[in-house]
This record gives C-alpha cells, sequence and structure tokens, in this order.
C-alpha cells in the first residue's frame, strides 16, 4: 500500500461510519432511552451554566462519568432542547465513528499490515450499537474511550517506559470519566503488568509510575468511603456478596448476545488464540495483547454480570459491546500469527457453540439498549419457517464458521488468510447492523411534525426564568409518565423535580422529595423559582400565582417570593385518592375570603353512598355509590377543611377520590 493509502482508507471507514450513523440518527426526534437521557442532558445543561463538571453537592451529579455531558455542554446549554437534541446526533455520530481510529492503532501496534487493521476498523464501526448515536447515553463516547484506553494500556505493556505508563493511567482515566464501568481497567492494567512480565520485581521496576498511582487510588476510595459518589449507578456491582448468585450466567448471556451480533467465529478463534499466545509468548507485543484481551474479558464478564444480576435482572448487550474491537483484533492476530493450533481452535469452537445453544433469544424485541435484539426476529424467524429450532441453528453455523476459518488458515498465507475471513465477516456485520437500524427506524416514525418543538411551552413562558416540575399523577401511570418526562426534558428552563415524600417520581430520575408548610401556606422546595408546572388535575396543591400557560393536561404558574399556596391538602395521594392511614385528610385554604368548590367520586369497594362534613362553612357532600358529588361555599381562610369520608354505617370510606378543587 501507498503511504497515503492506510489513512485514506481509514477517513473513508469513520466517513462512511458517520454517514450511516447519521443517516439512522437525523430522523430520532424523541428520546429513546429513559431516564437515563433526561439525566445525561440535564447534567450537560447544567455543566454549561456552572462553567465546569458537577461536584458531589450539585444537584445532577450522580458520578465523575461525566465525559458526555461534558462534549455535549455547549450544545444543550446553547440552544433549545430540541435544537441541541438533534445537533447532538452529528455530534454523537462522529464520536462512534470515530472508534475506527484506535481500532487501526491497536492492530497496527501488534505489527500487522494496514490492510488488516483496516478490515478490524471497518468490524469495530459496523455494529448495531452504531444506533446510540441516535441517544444521550454515555456509550457514544464511551466505545472509543474504551479503545483508546486499551491501546493506552498496549503500548505501556509492550515497551514499557515512564511516559508510556503516563499515558495509560491517562487512558484509564478517561475510560473511566465515559463510563463508571471502566474502573475495573485499573486493575486489569496491573493484573496485566504482573502476568506479562511473570516477574514481581521486574514488574515493579518497570511500572512504579503504576504502582504508586495504585497506591495513591485506594488511599483516595478509602478516604472518600462513597461508592455510590465514585461509581454512580455501578456502585450496586459492589454491595453485598462479591459474587451475587447468577452473577456468571447472566454475564455469560451478555457475551452470548454480543457474540450473535458479530457471528460468533471472532469469539471463537479470539479465545484460541489467547489460550495459544498467553503460555508460550514469542512477540511481546502481542503476548502483552492477549494478556489483556483475556483479563479484560474476564473481567467484564464478572462486573457486568454482577451489575445486570443486581440491576438489571434480565438479559442486556449494551455493557459488554465495548469487546468487539478486542474480538476482531484476536481474530486477525489468529490468522496472521498462526498461534491457536487445531485443539485449542476446537475446544474455543466448542464454548462458542454452547453459547450459540444457549444464547437467549428475544423476538420482537426493539430497542435501542440492546439494539442487537432486533436480528432475533431473524434467527427465529427463518429457523422456524424451515422447522428447526434456531439455537441448532445458531451452534451448527459457529461451528462450520470456525472449521471455515481453519481451512482457510491452512490453504492461505497469512495475510491473505484473515482477508478472505475478515471481509465476510465484515458482510454479516453490516448485514446485522443495517437490519437492526431499519427495525428501530421504523419503530422510531414519528407522526407528530410538530414534535418535539411542542413540546417547549414551559420555556416559551417563562422567557429565561428557573421553573420547577411538581411530579404527580392523576391517572394510569403507564399512560401517564411520558407527559412528565417530556415536560421535563425538552424544557430548559425546568432545573428542579419536586414530589411529596412518598410519592412516585415517575421515572424523573432526579428528585427532591419535600412536603409544603401547610402552616405557614408555603412550598419551601419551590422557593428560588419562578414558576412551577403541574398537572391540571392534581388535588394536592396549587400556587397563589397566576396562570399563564397550559399544555397536554398540564399549567405553569408563576410563584411569589417564598413560594406561597393558595391550598394545599394533606391525606390526598397521587391519584386523589383520600387516605386516613397517617391521620385525617383535610384542605387547608390561604388568603383571605375563598370560595371553595369541591368534587368527590367513589371507587367501586368504598361501600357508599358515604359524607363528607368538610365544616368551615361548607355543607356536607353526599357522595353516591356511583357518579360523583360537588359541593361549593364560602370560608375564611386560612381555615382547614375535614376531608374523611364516613359511611351511612359508620367508619371511614375507602376508595374515594377528590377529583378536583377550586379555590376562587
Amino acid at each position: 500500500m501507498s503511504r497515503f493509502a492506510a489513512p485514506l482508507g481509514l477517513a473513508a471507514i469513520v466517513g462512511a461510519a458517520f454517514a450511516w450513523s447519521v443517516s439512522f440518527s437525523s430522523g430520532v426526534h424523541e428520546f429513546l432511552v429513559m431516564s437515563d437521557e433526561l439525566g445525561y442532558a440535564k447534567q450537560a445543561i447544567a455543566i454549561w451554566d456552572l462553567g465546569r463538571p458537577l461536584g458531589f453537592h450539585d444537584y445532577y451529579f450522580t458520578s465523575y462519568g461525566q465525559l458526555l455531558p461534558i462534549l455535549s455542554a455547549p450544545l444543550f446549554g446553547t440552544q433549545s432542547m430540541a435544537g441541541a437534541y438533534q445537533a447532538s446526533h452529528y455530534l454523537y455520530a462522529f464520536f462512534f465513528a470515530s472508534s475506527a481510529i484506535p481500532a487501526y492503532l491497536l492492530v497496527r501496534e501488534l505489527h500487522a499490515d494496514p490492510l488488516s487493521a483496516l478490515i478490524v476498523a471497518a468490524l469495530t464501526v459496523a455494529v448495531p450499537w452504531l444506533s446510540v448515536s441516535g441517544t444521550v447515553m454515555t456509550e457514544v463516547v464511551a466505545y472509543s474511550a474504551f479503545i483508546w484506553a486499551v491501546l493506552a494500556m498496549q503500548r505501556a505493556l509492550a515497551q514499557p517506559s515512564l511516559a508510556r505508563d503516563a499515558v495509560a493511567l491517562a487512558g484509564v482515566g478517561l475510560a473511566f470519566l465515559a463510563r463508571t464501568q471502566f474502573i475495573f481497567l485499573g486493575v486489569v492494567l496491573l493484573a496485566a503488568v504482573l502476568l506479562h512480565e511473570r516477574s514481581i520485581p521486574r514488574a515493579l521496576r518497570l511500572h512504579r509510575l503504576l504502582w504508586v498511582a495504585a497506591l495513591l487510588a485506594g488511599i483516595v476510595l478509602l478516604l472518600n468511603n462513597s461508592s455510590v459518589r465514585v461509581l454512580g449507578a455501578y456502585y450496586v456491582a459492589g454491595q453485598g456478596s462479591l459474587f451475587p448468585s447468577g452473577w456468571l450466567t447472566s454475564g455469560r448471556h451478555q457475551l452470548s448476545e454480543v457474540l450473535l451480533a458479530i457471528g460468533f467465529v471472532p469469539g471463537a478463534l479470539t479465545i484460541a488464540w489467547v489460550l495459544g499466545t498467553v503460555g508460550r509468548p514469542r512477540d511481546t507485543a502481542r503476548h502483552a495483547f492477549a494478556v489483556l484481551v483475556g483479563l479484560i474479558l474476564l473481567a467484564m464478564i464478572y462486573v457486568d454480570g454482577s451489575f445486570a444480576t443486581r440491576f438489571v435482572g434480565t438479559a442486556t448487550d449494551r455493557y459488554l459491546f465495548y469487546v468487539i474491537p478486542l474480538l476482531a483484533t484476536g481474530s486477525a492476530m489468529w490468522f496472521i500469527d498462526r498461534r491457536g493450533g487445531l485443539a485449542l481452535t476446537a475446544a474455543a469452537a466448542a464454548f462458542v457453540a454452547w453459547l450459540a445453544a444457549t444464547v437467549v433469544l428475544i423476538p420482537g424485541s426493539v430497542t435501542a439498549v440492546n439494539p442487537s435484539f432486533s436480528a432475533h426476529i431473524v434467527w427465529t424467524g427463518r429457523s422456524h419457517s424451515l422447522g428447526v429450532n434456531p439455537h441448532v441453528v445458531l451452534a451448527v453455523g459457529a461451528t462450520l464458521g470456525v472449521a471455515a476459518a481453519l481451512l482457510l488458515r491452512s490453504r492461505l498465507a497469512p495475510r491473505v488468510s484473515w482477508l478472505a475471513a475478515g471481509v465476510p465477516l465484515l458482510v454479516f456485520s453490516a448485514l446485522v447492523t443495517g437490519y437492526s437500524l431499519h427495525k428501530l427506524e421504523q419503530a422510531t416514525a414519528g407522526a407528530n411534525p410538530h414534535y418535539p418543538d411542542s413540546q417547549a411551552w414551559v420555556d416559551r413562558a417563562v422567557h429565561g426564568g428557573r421553573a420547577a416540575i411538581f411530579v404527580g399523577l392523576n391517572g394510569d401511570p403507564k399512560t401517564s409518565t411520558a407527559i412528565w418526562w417530556d415536560t421535563n426534558f425538552w424544557n430548559k428552563s425546568i432545573e428542579r423535580a419536586v414530589a411529596l415524600q412518598g410519592s412516585a417520581d415517575l421515572g424523573q430520575r432526579y428528585m427532591r422529595y419535600a412536603d409544603p408548610d401547610l402552616e405557614h401556606g408555603n412550598y419551601p422546595a419551590l422557593a428560588g423559582f419562578g414558576y412551577v408546572a403541574l398537572s391540571a388535575a392534581d388535588t394536592r396543591m396549587r400556587p397563589r400565582g397566576p396562570l399563564i400557560a397550559s399544555f397536554a393536561g398540564m399549567q405553569l404558574y408563576r410563584l411569589g417570593p417564598g413560594a406561597p399556596l393558595s391550598w394545599a391538602t394533606s391525606g390526598v395521594l397521587d391519584g386523589g385518592e383520600l387516605d386516613i392511614t397517617k391521620g385525617a385528610p383535610t384542605l387547608r385554604v390561604y388568603g383571605g375570603t375563598r370560595r371553595v368548590t369541591l368534587t368527590f367520586q367513589a371507587g367501586e369497594e368504598s361501600a357508599c353512598p358515604c359524607t363528607v362534613r368538610a365544616g368551615g362553612g361548607l355543607r356536607s357532600a353526599v357522595i353516591p355509590a356511583t357518579g360523583a358529588a360537588t359541593v361549593s361555599g364560602t370560608v375564611q381562610a386560612p381555615a382547614t377543611l375535614d376531608l374523611t369520608p364516613v359511611r351511612a354505617k359508620g367508619g371511614w370510606a375507602p376508595q374515594v377520590r377528590l377529583v378536583k378543587v377550586d379555590v376562587g
């Protein structure tokens, strides 16, 4: 190849992956993964406003893995949410496509030729997870950061030096900042040093900086004493037993899902090459890489299996797909290096065939969280149409693929055999990716041409002011949660989500739980905000301020200093249910002479008719067994009205709802 052929080829791969990613993500106008996207978008806005990364005491802080919101901050901080969301797809597409660059360099570090490295680079980006560029998710930057970190670790192991150790530490730090899951890379690096050098004194002498850094990091973790602060959601992997029940099965399933998306064969070839290289090293760089790949695979199966067992509970692929560049590189080395003979390859093939025979197939699952699952439709559908079990098809296919690889390696020169195998693998991966993106495009095709601009109704009304959202539900949570996501996500001016103590957060991710001050008639949790958005049907409180906007069953009120209330209830649940478990339900009315109208409705098991004797100048409300009852009257505020529904035969009537409060 000419001097410029490889760089031009690499640029073409990055450009093609970018264009492919943008062709999908530019059509995504709606969030796909909640409440993760909500959290990262709000973090980006907060980072832009603060002019620095988030600290532990900042409202939107979850962990130090903030690379995505930091890189996204200029977009979300300067544009509307709809504009920033669309522009972010182009930025994220570039981040993901650029993963081909460190993958190419990694193969070149192993003394492989440029063309072989280009195939690995293409295999790195022609994957179903290209779809994450259409989301505000850490994967878009974590994939590239992970490969850069492995490249830096590889260089430090192959040719030890103070500078290379420093770069390796920086690479691990970058990966951790991208996704806290990758904190394990620090442990892997130290273990790889020991295994690669095969001498503790030599490992300590050649990599002094790494051991000093490890000591300092350990001291910081002990002083910090907070896995939540460091790991974010991944802190659950460190809670309880080190080996929770089911972690190995979960990790195996995740590996199976990833291998299914790339055809299983790279898994078998990489395992065979690693086993054949670790025990009998003959090239320093390749031995270092084999050690890294083996340790990383084992560590990811453990860490991700433990986390998924505790936190997810179902099959997933998004936590482990980062190993694909390593598997592609390992496959190339199996052909080029000729390590991993017939016996090791056969054993690896048997293991991978077992993974294929036990992979979890979820036909009909189309989701950006696990994009490779879309291909399950094909495997199950085609297999059943032939009257064959899909697991048998996959296991036999994986075995035949490895047999074909053995035949190619025995008949062709090293480089040629990899080209002959790599191109079909690339075609297979591209077909899976194309199908997955196609199914996601069908699922995300929006019918409303005005979405999401129509959702920014709060931003248009507050003109740069600060707003909060009072989270509550009056209706079915299965159909109403999206209202709260839409309102919170698409409005930059909403800086706080507030809910009553014990209420559901409705997937808002960041929440301030606090009750109003019924004694003084204000809501301290809303103090400092100029506006609050809440459900028009909510019967738990109303601010003492003007209604300035309404949209899709939501209302926006202007708040006075200290967030004074017009009225507030106690003992009224999210859906308006009257509950006496913590005392008699009441309505507090503030602000002088007020006209009060209350509407009640009985449920099927309320045993009504029943009566509510509110007092305060209101006549009693007689609530029928079916239908609603309304009572009105004038009260002199501040006043406390009793809302306890009592049956005719005595006792509290359950399932009675306060469905409307009108205080004029």
